[in-house]
């Protein structure tokens, strides 16, 4: 954690995410989202840019620093840093990178702040910084306190810690559309980013990791058969995790036993 005004490690990875993009001499705007209000002034310091809570002043002030930000363009004005209470109701078309330091406990409020960028159309990147160990130890501790909670009967309170999906949007391991389509549409079928979609990390490492592997000849390529193949493979892997982590998620129902079902043609 940051202390006496130095930035947490995650802090400043974050800082640098910004900084590398103005290096590009971007036009556009960019949104860095902090936990808490401290490391939201700690961030902004270091930025030089102008920060976003519930105590910058009155309604007023408020108004007046988003309409300075929406004129701003890349290192002139276009950064922010700020809380969740940049929020809905709040229309800038033209951010191109949003950046969580620290990732929501609830999926539906990352994808409403990261959906902040490229509103107009035009290309945006979301960037989550995480400290694994950070995240590991809030979430055993997490789980230590529902347990306590459930003691008590305080069931409701004890479910307000990080939901499954996000924390395996966090993990990694599956394509980030396949998360974020399940939660937000309800959508079930997808194997990874399709065709006309801007490809997520997770698929394009994939598709990296598929078309330069070696094959077995100490050729580094693969031909486009090869690469075919390969890459519907390595779909139906995708897809194959998804139904686990689905099945693992449902229990021994009637849904659960259905998933298990497919788990086995797949497996097959």
């Amino acid at each position: 954690k940051g202390e006496d005004g130095e930035l947490s490690a995650v802090e400043e990875r974050g800082c640098q995410e910004v900084r590398d993009w103005l290096r590009q001499k971007p036009r556009g705007k960019a949104v860095v989202y902090g936990s808490t209000i401290e490391g939201v002034e700690r961030m902004a310091e270091a930025l030089g840019c102008a920060t976003f809570h519930s105590s910058v002043g009155s309604t007023g002030d408020k108004a007046s620093r988003l309409e300075a930000w929406r004129r701003g363009e890349g290192a002139e004005g276009g950064v922010i840093v700020a809380t969740n209470a940049l929020g809905l109701g709040i229309d800038v078309p033209d951010v191109r990178l949003v950046v969580h330091t620290g990732m929501p406990r609830r999926l539906r409020d990352f994808v409403q702040e990261s959906g902040r960028a490229g509103r107009d159309g035009q290309p945006g990147r979301s960037v989550v910084v995480c400290s694994r160990v950070a995240e590991e130890e809030e979430e055993e501790g997490k789980e230590k306190e529902a347990e306590e909670l459930e003691k008590v009967g305080r069931a409701a309170e004890a479910r307000r810690g990080r939901e499954v999906s996000t924390r395996t949007y966090i993990k990694g391991e599956i394509c980030r559309r396949i998360v974020l389509d399940e939660v937000m549409d309800g959508r079930t079928d997808r194997s990874g980013c399709e065709e006309g979609e801007e490809a997520c990390d997770i698929c394009q490492q994939r598709a990296s990791e598929v078309m330069w592997a070696d094959d077995g000849d100490g050729h580094g390529a693969r031909d486009d058969e090869e690469i075919r193949a390969a890459f519907e493979t390595s779909q139906q892997a995708g897809q194959f995790r998804q139904w686990q982590a689905r099945a693992e998620r449902s229990g021994l129902g009637e849904e659960g036993e259905s998933f298990k079902q497919q788990l086995a043609r797949w497996a097959g």
